[in-house]
């Protein structure tokens, strides 16, 4: 049996080869890869985490190797963290959550961080701190999927903190989740990635400190002038039912001179690249994330749908941000003509969002935010 090591799962998709094709391949590369990622990551966990440490930063990711910005976030954290806190006697640490995927490196950006299990955390027994990080999105599946072993270790710690990385204010768990943690680990902060959720209220509903971080993915970005960039449209991956079809498609058919390029499947220092040199820059996603604020860096024209959720009221009023994608779809070639026709138009808006965004992001504040959150020094103190 060629696959007898597989995964029961999949060898019964491997009854469908057509339909899984990928997907079972993949899986199948994953479990022939398996026991040499672990052995990696056991090789050098004690190179880089020595028995005796005393104080940990956990940040934990999901166990895929793929890249998206709520992990780039994470990384940036990460680094920035061991900036912070190195010399006060903390490392810091990468791991997947319990029980997922396991992979030792990302393949498509640069970080310094191997990644590792999160078992691997209880060879050191003689922590007395730790905190550990955990995105919004997987405070349940860490509740689930956390050994009655793992949570007992760090139960004997006393001085433990779980902090809720809330880097998209819709992927929040319920109160119930959250108070779950609470009455586990007793010690639940959370901090926020975007101004315009981090709110009182928002303390107030999950009766947790709450303390904004901003984010910043540490990128080197080139800035072109309209007359360097290319004939290029970017948009992001993400699915909008319906609408992102009709849009792409019209693009397509409507603006020849330009190449519409969906950014997937990528190494981040290409899709660099590629933003830069892109006149223009849609996102079908949350709208005040990397695709739309990374073009703006690099000098170009984003367009999104405003969402109140993330976008501050400073963003309203600007004409590359419309209400729906209904609305998008109606002007957004008109718009884009009306650009390439008025270079100067195009500078204008240009500069209007790099300004907006500006005000928004700076790489001193996030570090300075990052800094104060780990002096407990919270934007809203429950």
């Amino acid at each position: 049996m060629k696959y007898k090591n597989i995964d029961i799962n999949i060898r019964k998709l491997l009854h469908h080869p057509i339909k899984y094709s990928k997907w079972i391949k993949e899986e199948i590369i994953y479990e022939e890869n398996k026991k040499y990622i672990e052995d990696m990551q056991n090789l050098n966990f004690d190179k880089f985490y020595p028995k005796d440490i005393k104080k940990l930063i956990v940040l934990i990711v999901p166990g895929n190797i793929k890249i998206n910005g709520g992990v780039m976030s994470i990384c940036a954290i990460a680094k920035i963290s061991k900036e912070i806190l190195e010399k006060e006697g903390y490392h810091v640490i990468i791991v997947t959550i319990p029980q997922d995927k396991i992979f030792y490196e990302y393949t498509e950006f640069d970080t310094e961080f191997k990644i590792f299990r999160f078992e691997q955390i209880l060879k050191l027994e003689k922590i007395d701190e730790i905190m550990i990080h955990v995105p919004e999105c997987y405070v349940e599946k860490f509740l689930e999927t956390i050994s009655e072993e793992q949570k007992a270790f760090l139960l004997k710690i006393n001085n433990r903190q779980i902090n809720i990385l809330n880097q998209n204010i819709e992927l929040m768990p319920g109160v119930e989740y959250t108070e779950k943690l609470k009455n586990i680990y007793g010690n639940v902060t959370m901090t926020t990635a975007h101004k315009q959720y981090c709110t009182e209220e928002l303390m107030n509903k999950y009766k947790m400190s709450v303390h904004m971080l901003s984010a910043d993915y540490l990128a080197n970005y080139v800035y072109r002038d309209f007359e360097e960039k290319e004939n290029i449209i970017i948009y992001s991956p993400d699915n909008v039912r319906f609408y992102k079809r009709k849009i792409i498609n019209k693009l397509r058919k409507e603006l020849k001179d330009f190449k519409i390029i969906e950014i997937r499947n990528m190494r981040y220092k290409d899709y660099l690249d590629l933003t830069s040199r892109a006149k223009f820059a849609i996102t079908f996603g949350e709208g005040l994330d990397g695709y739309f604020l990374e073009n703006i860096v690099c000098g170009g024209v984003a367009f999104a749908v405003y969402n109140e959720k993330f976008f501050s009221q400073k963003y309203e009023k600007i004409e590359t941000l419309y209400s729906s994608y209904k609305e998008m779809e109606k002007n957004i070639i008109l718009d884009i003509e009306n650009y390439i026709n008025d270079i100067s138009r195009y500078r204008f808006i240009s500069d209007k969002l790099k300004k907006v965004r500006d005000s928004d992001y700076s790489f001193e504040e996030y570090k300075e935010n990052i800094k104060k959150f780990y002096l407990k020094e919270y934007t809203f103190r429950y």
